[in-house]
Formats: structure tokens, C-alpha cells, sequence
């Protein structure tokens, strides 16, 4: 259970308390402050003499300063860098850290990022759907490979790409599809 952390006014208040002659149980109880924890406030002020808390280490860093840098100055000489890259690149200098090292280091220099979003591959059911969409559309010329028909149909993003926005407007999807068998019908 994840507790916060006291005060410095209401650590002061403890001292101040049992300074007047008050118990433990009676400051826990004024203050509404657990027992133990009043008494860790006591022995550490009469330990160490201070109230202040000690400045928390954490894990250290896998980068420096001048891996940082290095990092920064990948992203400012080719925007197009991958994090990937940038990884292998400090792996091949020796510096062991992740991608979400690197996108951290990004993000703490104010670098947005984005994943390179690819078109979808055709599943063999979008395929079949198109060629039998050809196929009943009577303007085919018999001549036409599959393959000249889905490289008309990839051209025409709304049709396939469900990322899109141009596939959520029906009127544009249909108007595609129109497009499409214009397209059939010149080649």
C-alpha cells in the first residue's frame, strides 16, 4: 500500500507536541497520524537531528548525457530514423538499452513520435471480393490480369484502408467503386 509522505509542518508539529510533554498515543490521536509513525518522526529526529527526508537515488540511468545527445541528433539529421535504428546504432557503440529507452529520451527532449502505419495487405477474401466484383461488372475486357485489377484497386485507399476516413463515408466508398469500373473500362 502505497502511503504519502509527512509534511515538514506536520512533522514539526510532532516534535512540538511531545516536546509539551504529550504521548505518543496522544499525538497519533491530535493529529490523526498512525502510532508508528510518529514514532519513526521522533527516533529520526533525535538520531539525525534533522526532519528533512533524504534525497531517493532511484535506479541510474542507462544513457548519458552524450548518448542523449546522440539520440537527439539521429532524429534532427533524418527525421525518418526508427527508433530501431537508433537502438542498434547504440548497441553497436556498446550502450545496451531498449526502444522504450530511446522513446523515453525522445520524449524528455520533446520529440513526438509516431509508428509508421503501413497500407493493410489484401486478405485473399478482399482479393476474391474485387475480382468477383470485376467479374459481374460487364465492362471487363477479358485481357485484364488480376494484377492490373489489384493495382486499380489498391490505388483507391477508401475501398480497402478501414483506417480511413474516406472508407467511413459510404457516399465516397461508392463513388470509388464508380471510379474503379471507369477505370476497367479504359484498360
Amino acid at each position: 500500500m502505497k502511503t504519502r509522505e509527512l509534511s515538514m509542518e506536520e512533522k514539526q508539529d510532532i516534535v512540538k507536541l511531545k516536546k509539551e510533554g504529550k504521548s505518543i498515543r496522544a499525538i497519533a490521536q491530535t493529529l490523526g497520524i498512525a502510532n508508528t509513525t510518529i514514532w519513526n518522526v521522533l527516533k529520526k529526529q533525535a538520531t539525525t537531528g534533522v526532519l528533512t527526508t533524504r534525497h531517493r537515488t532511484g535506479r541510474p540511468r542507462k544513457t548519458t548525457a552524450v548518448d542523449d545527445r546522440n539520440i537527439v541528433r539521429a532524429v534532427k539529421k533524418n527525421p525518418q530514423t526508427t527508433v530501431s535504428d537508433i537502438t542498434n546504432n547504440l548497441h553497436r557503440a556498446g550502450v545496451q538499452v531498449s526502444q522504450s529507452t530511446v522513446r523515453r529520451r525522445l520524449r524528455e527532449q520533446k520529440y513526438r513520435f509516431h509508428y509508421i502505419s503501413c497500407k493493410p495487405l489484401i486478405s485473399s477474401k478482399k482479393r476474391k471480393d474485387g475480382l468477383e466484383f470485376a467479374k459481374n461488372t460487364e465492362m471487363r475486357d477479358e485481357d485484364l490480369k488480376e494484377e492490373q485489377f489489384v493495382e486499380l484497386w489498391q490505388q483507391t485507399e477508401c475501398v480497402y484502408n478501414v483506417s480511413s476516413d474516406l472508407y467511413q463515408d459510404r457516399t465516397k466508398t461508392d463513388a470509388t467503386w464508380k471510379e474503379t469500373e471507369d477505370g476497367l473500362q479504359g484498360v
